[in-house]
């Protein structure tokens, strides 16, 4: 059992490091104001022009398991957290928890605010997206809560009175085409995933998909200066995630293959053990049966030896009663020899 928990730690620590891994590239496009300013503008149908209204308060190896959050920020009196996700995760809105926390917590300290005077405190509102462009399917747009989380309970007088929600946007190419058309930056990043992932089909080898998708994209001015000025990065992020994940593909089946193959011997042993155990129930309905044979003989015998106590008990009467009779006939006879002896006389 010892080495089967062992093998599936050394599975779930690999792929860990999976998760780990931050989009580079999102956060590179997104890295100044003027283009996290041109993205919140698309969401949320504003038009802000003044990149210095943004106040950055980006998560960096902050939280638990050195969490970081890929974007973070406060404008007209909102606090803002935008996240990248290639994979569905139902748990972001426990992650925006934690991270509006320590978010919320750096603001009081920073402003110096505080929390337990009598005077009330004004916070700004939050807002919690997520990019998501992973394979799976997705809608445009759906909202997640905190509170789906919650184990459920059985009284109506019981209900969450904590929240958080957190709202998905599909960016994959072909969705959500209106806010990826009010954001150049946005559609430009979704449409160089793309095309990554296109090439990627043809079946050539990760390099040369990454690379042709940089050449394509800026022959076509599709995050032209970006890629232009970070060739070699861009290129290091992305073979390190489509390496990494097909790695991780390959340690992912050889640890269900070991794991199946633990389980098989596991069920082996546990067959073994209830077999022993049956045989050791089989042999103990057997003591039972020979215990309960052997006090079924023994009651009898008691049975027979009572039978023969109350005979030898009734012959020892009728002999009793036999001696008296004797005795008896002694008296009589000795009666009459005395009458016999004076009639002599």
């Amino acid at each position: 059992m010892t080495e089967f928990n062992f093998s599936l730690f050394s599975l779930f620590k690999k792929l860990y490091a999976r998760f780990k891994y931050k989009d580079v590239l999102f956060r590179r496009v997104f890295r100044e104001k003027e283009d996290l300013l041109d993205l919140y503008n698309a969401i949320n149908g504003t038009s802000y022009a003044d990149p210095n209204l943004l106040e950055i308060n980006t998560l960096e190896d902050a939280l638990f398991m050195s969490m970081k959050n890929d974007k973070s920020f406060i404008i007209a009196s909102t606090i803002n957290l935008y996240e990248h996700q290639s994979t569905n995760n139902p748990n972001m809105p426990i992650r925006g928890l934690l991270y509006f926390a320590r978010l919320y917590e750096g603001y009081i300290a920073k402003n110096r605010l505080d929390i337990y005077g009598t005077k009330k405190i004004m916070l700004p509102t939050p807002h919690f997206i997520v990019f998501y462009n992973g394979s799976d399917e997705m809608p445009d747009e759906k909202i997640i809560k905190l509170s789906d989380s919650f184990i459920r309970v059985e009284n109506d007088k019981i209900f969450p009175e904590l929240e958080c929600y957190v709202r998905i946007l599909n960016i994959n190419y072909g969705h959500n085409e209106e806010t990826l058309n009010a954001c150049k930056r946005l559609s430009d990043y979704s449409q160089f995933i793309h095309i990554v992932g296109e090439n990627l089909k043809s079946g050539v080898t990760n390099e040369i998909a990454v690379s042709a998708a940089i050449d394509y994209c800026i022959e076509h001015d599709i995050l032209s200066d970006i890629l232009l000025k970070a060739r070699s990065e861009v290129m290091h992020s992305l073979l390190t995630y489509y390496d990494e994940k097909l790695h991780l593909k390959t340690v992912w089946n050889e640890g269900f293959e070991a794991s199946k193959e633990e389980i098989a011997e596991l069920k082996n042993s546990n067959d073994k053990l209830k077999n022993a155990n049956d045989k050791l129930m089989n042999d103990n309905d057997e003591l039972k049966n020979d215990n309960n044979t052997l006090r079924a003989t023994i009651q009898y015998k008691d049975i027979a030896l009572a039978d023969k106590d109350a005979a030898l008990a009734d012959k020892d009467a009728a002999l009793a009663d036999r001696d008296a009779e004797i005795a008896n006939k002694d008296a009589e006879i000795e009666e009459l020899k005395r009458q016999l002896a004076e009639a002599k006389k």
